[in-house]
């Protein structure tokens, strides 16, 4: 994952580092020094991420389309003109909803996975009746 910032970062080292030398070997150290050092931003942003997951509720609208709720935001609904399309604007509603509360510095509300009876059917190998 590059933000804008880091890639502009990457351009200025790259400038900077061939503007010292025309030589191609420190041209090419250089581009593997800024490499690194956005893989190193990418991976310790990552590591500073967190998934959540909520569950969220499809309604069918008479006119074609869905409108989209989640139950575990209050105000956090939107709508999409197919199955598809609806759960993609869930994500991104989802995911601006987490920002703005982040913003605010309020907490994060957490979903527990939802536990229900499952009717499973498993396949048992006895011997023979004689």
């Amino acid at each position: 994952m590059l933000y804008l910032s880091d890639e502009d970062d990457f351009r200025k080292r790259l400038q900077i580092r061939n503007g010292q030398g025309s030589n191609p070997v420190s041209s090419q150290v250089a581009v593997y020094a800024a490499t690194l050092t956005l893989l190193w931003k990418s991976w310790y942003s990552m590591k500073r991420m967190k998934t959540y997951a909520y569950t969220i509720h499809l309604e069918p609208v008479k006119d074609g389309g869905y409108t989209v709720t989640v139950p575990a935001l209050p105000g956090c609904i939107t709508e999409g003109s197919t199955f598809d399309e609806a759960v993609t604007m869930a994500e991104e509603c989802i995911q601006g909803y987490l920002e703005i509360l982040r913003k605010l510095g309020k907490p994060i509300p957490y979903e527990p996975a939802p536990v229900r009876p499952s009717d499973v059917r498993v396949k048992v190998v006895t011997p023979a009746l004689a």
